[in-house]
């Protein structure tokens, strides 16, 4: 762990931040995000900390902001990874697992595609688009709520999910044409 507090910084006050909390910054150019939200990575500053703030974590591979969910005689617990993402898209051609690190996975599909969706952390949005139309894909979570795939047909479907205690819910979608097919 390579954890440093002189780039750990308050980024506003009480209150000034969306949940409420205060709002932290810390980067890292030597840990990954998977590091910095693991368990005891922030337990050097837990006496700075209250339930509820955001700490804005820059790593080595991208940029997220975590809530705080419990301090427990000084250890930390940070709702899971995965939480309002601010990160450059990922890329997928052809069949493949859609990244649940990343806010958004843009899909260029090779013919009829399939794309898988891991269960994410509770809260996460995940978008997920058909860039590139070169076939159909259809895109099929660990657990959906309410739907077993989606179906992208056209360049530019597109859906926005959130993930909610026991799955991927389905919060918006649209498209050029109808948007994708969600399927029961």
């Amino acid at each position: 762990m390579a954890f440093d507090r002189d780039f750990f910084k308050e980024t506003s006050g009480p209150g000034n931040s969306e949940n409420g909390g205060q709002t932290f910054s810390i980067a890292s150019a030597v840990d990954t995000l998977a590091v910095m939200m693991a368990s005891g990575y922030l337990d050097p500053v837990a006496a700075d900390l209250n339930v509820r703030d955001s700490v804005f974590m820059c790593g080595s591979d991208f940029n997220q902001v975590c809530r705080i969910k419990a301090i427990t005689s000084g250890v930390v617990t940070v709702a899971a990874a995965g939480i309002g993402i601010v990160d450059l898209a990922q890329s997928l051609s052809g069949p493949g697992a859609a990244d649940i690190l990343t806010l958004t996975t843009d899909v260029t599909t090779t013919g009829a595609d399939a794309v898988t969706l891991a269960d994410g952390a509770l809260g996460q949005i995940k978008i997920i688009t058909l860039l590139v139309d070169g076939g159909t894909m259809t895109l099929t979570p660990a657990n959906g709520l309410g739907y077993a795939t989606i179906v992208f047909a056209d360049l530019g479907d597109s859906v926005t999910l959130q993930f909610k205690a026991g799955g991927w819910a389905v919060i918006g979608q649209g498209g050029l044409g109808t948007g994708p097919v969600v399927t029961a």
